[in-house]
């Protein structure tokens, strides 16, 4: 339901609860009133039969008390009148019409002479004109009441503007924002107090965005002058270094003598490891700059061709990678395979001695596979470690063993939370010292290109 809608209905069901109550208020009155003047009206004419028959009953004229009771003819509601004596016996008696099935009310008075009482007289009226009134005025009201409904309908139609034009230009404002990342647009202000707050506010956050948004455009030009510079300015002296290394090494190897070979060594093996460092750096940088829009990815074909291309390594330790129920995702399908390798290869390194590595990779989903989540997990029966540096692994550069145990630069893992992060996931890792490792992935099912 638009706001629109909803405005609308809010004042509708406001008034017709307004209405119906005071309708409902109303019939309750008339119906008061009608059985109260009912009353009254029957009491007198009691009063007057009454007063007029007392004659009658004195002389014990029925036929004269016959006719004064023929008198109500002109009340077609009351359909009976019943005159008794002083000892309670029928005197005389009127019917006009028939009232059984019908309801009747009833009123008795006592005729009095004297202060003696020498008779009594009863009258019963229907309902059906106080029915047949209320029936009228019920069509009145309930007339009204939908004239009342139609007036209100237009004036809410009119009014509800105010409150969701404002509403609908905040929000139409937001999807364009959204869609074409232009963060010029501003709302007009309007005239109601929190509308307008709400308004320069949101305008204020825009104005903000486009600032911040302007940095990190920058920020972004900058990285990838530093991109450029790694893959090319710094590796080319790297290359060097290494190139002529070998060439002393190759040539002069015994006028440097031991102590030189050594040195020499030292100078190649650190070059080397920069140059690692310097492409682990850029393939975390490659996360953000070099990406794919999402498209349906099987994830289990994903992981079998990462197992392809680790073959040689998983035999070599004479391990076995199980997969276990892998869904098809919207993701990035170059940055899902980084991602399956980075971990399989972590834990085919991280293995204990003398027992073969072992490592599960196993998917479900968190809802019903057609929105929602589904969730990864990664176990291994490797070395582990403590609990407590469960956040410090995906740190960049972050190393739990020294490099003279374990080669690798400590950012396989920081590039996998990065791409994780890039689909809206999450990740987190339970472990032991010696309990092997596991790494639990959520992920979305479905989401839209960025």
């Amino acid at each position: 339901m638009t706001l629109s809608r909803m405005l609308q209905l809010i004042i509708l069901s406001t008034c017709s609860a307004a209405l119906l109550l005071a309708a409902l208020c109303l019939f309750t009155y008339e119906w008061t009133m009608m059985k109260q003047n009912m009353i009254a009206d029957l009491t007198a004419h009691a009063e007057i039969l009454g007063t007029n028959s007392r004659a009658a009953l004195l002389f014990g004229d029925k036929k004269s008390a016959q006719t004064t009771l023929e008198a109500i003819a002109a009340k077609p509601h009351i359909v009976k009148a019943t005159l008794l004596d002083s000892e309670g016996k029928i005197f005389a008696i009127y019917h006009y019409g028939d009232s059984s099935g019908k309801q009747v009310f009833k009123v008795a008075r006592e005729i009095v002479l004297d202060n003696e009482v020498v008779g009594r007289i009863i009258l019963v009226s229907d309902l059906d004109e106080i029915y047949s009134r209320l029936y009228q005025y019920a069509l009145i009201l309930l007339f009204i009441l939908i004239l009342a409904m139609v007036a209100a309908g237009i004036i809410a139609g009119h009014l509800q503007n105010f409150v969701s034009e404002p509403i609908i230009a905040l929000a139409q404002a937001a999807q364009r924002v959204s869609k074409d990342n232009d963060y010029s647009i501003r709302v007009p202000i309007p005239k109601q107090k929190e509308l307008k707050n709400l308004t320069l506010a949101f305008n204020h956050m825009l104005g903000e965005i486009k600032s911040y948004s302007t940095k990190l455009e920058e920020s972004n030009r900058n990285l990838q002058d530093f991109t450029h510079i790694c893959s090319h300015d710094l590796q080319e002296p790297l290359r060097k270094v290494r190139a002529f290394g070998d060439r002393l090494k190759d040539k002069f190897s015994e006028t440097l003598g031991e102590e030189g070979l050594d040195y020499l060594g030292r100078m190649q093996n650190a070059a080397s490891r920069m140059q690692d460092l310097i492409r682990s750096l850029l393939e975390f940088s490659r996360v953000s700059s070099k990406t794919q829009p999402f498209v349906p990815v099987n994830l289990d074909t994903i992981a079998r061709e990462v197992l392809s291309d680790l073959e040689t390594r998983i035999e070599s330790t004479q391990g076995q990678v199980d997969l276990i129920n892998l869904p098809t995702i919207d993701a990035d399908p170059l940055q899902m395979r980084q991602l399956i390798q980075n971990l399989v290869g972590n834990a085919l390194k991280f293995n204990r001695d003398n027992i073969p590595p072992y490592i599960q990779v196993e998917g479900r989903f968190l809802t019903n596979g057609q929105t929602g989540q589904c969730e990864i997990t990664v176990r291994d029966n490797g070395i582990g470690f403590d609990q407590k540096y469960a956040d410090k692994i995906f740190g960049i550069f972050q190393r739990l063993n020294t490099r003279n145990d374990y080669e690798g630069t400590g950012v396989g893992l920081a590039i996998v939370k990065k791409i994780i992060e890039r689909h809206q996931g999450s990740i987190k890792a339970q472990s032991g010292v010696g309990e092997g490792a596991t790494f639990i992935i959520i992920l979305p099912i479905h989401q839209p290109n960025p």
